[in-house]
């Protein structure tokens, strides 16, 4: 079967059996230049209430290992151009000239399912719907986990500069009491020694007052003797 027939039929699929409006069932896709590659998805599925891409497409004509890797690497480019990683990505193949097969790819490889379990267009809306709420809740809780890690490194901060302006206060306290000590243990000494040479000063005195009274003696004594003699 061709690829252009195979995706005739999946787009009937699509419209009367899951529910899609012809216009969730974007044809012509955005294509992208990544890394100088050219890459287009052959069918993007879109929820035209919100805008949303709900889903990717790719259409083959046969599957082989190798098939299945690329395809798996240019959806996954692909997304992320669309900023949309983690959105469904769906693999189509024929069975015969009537039927197809369908692959999903699961959390490690492409897994079969039939028709039945491919999901309804409002199921994959609200899967998506779903989704962002949980990653809109996520983005929220780390929000306000990092305002809090944000308070809490305040609130730390702020603790740390009021620890040092009190080690500061005391250190600059203990330093002045230290300085008294000092100018008091200088001082004594000082006043000390001020006291030991009025002292000095005033024992020097007593002993010139001594020693004038001993010379004045001296000189006494020796008049008289000189005295006596004349008289005798």
């Amino acid at each position: 079967m061709e690829e252009n027939k195979l995706a005739e039929l999946f787009y009937k699929f699509l419209e009367d059996e899951k529910g899609f409006p012809k216009a969730s069932l974007l044809k012509q896709s955005p294509a992208y230049s990544i890394n100088s590659r050219r890459i287009q998805i052959d069918l993007l599925l879109l929820d035209v209430r919100i805008g949303n891409y709900i889903g990717l497409v790719e259409f083959k004509n046969q599957i082989n290992p190798q098939i299945k890797n690329n395809i798996k690497a240019q959806t996954d480019l692909y997304a992320k151009a669309l900023k949309s990683e983690g959105i469904p990505i769906y693999l189509v193949y024929p069975i015969d000239n009537e039927t197809f097969q369908i692959l999903v790819f699961g959390e490690e490889d492409w897994i079969s399912i039939s028709k039945d379990e491919f999901p309804e267009f409002e199921t994959l809306a609200a899967k998506k719907k779903i989704e962002e709420k949980i990653e809109s809740k996520e983005i929220e809780e780390k929000n306000i986990e990092n305002i809090e890690r944000k308070r809490d490194y305040k609130k730390r901060t702020s603790l740390w500069t009021l620890t040092s302006i009190i080690l500061g206060i005391l250190t600059a306290i203990f330093t002045f009491y230290v300085s008294l000590n000092n100018k008091t243990e200088v001082s004594k000494p000082t006043l000390v020694s001020g006291m030991i040479l009025m002292r000095i000063d005033s024992l020097e005195t007593q002993i010139s007052k001594i020693k004038k009274n001993n010379n004045l003696t001296t000189v006494i004594d020796t008049l008289h003797i000189i005295d006596s003699t004349k008289t005798y």
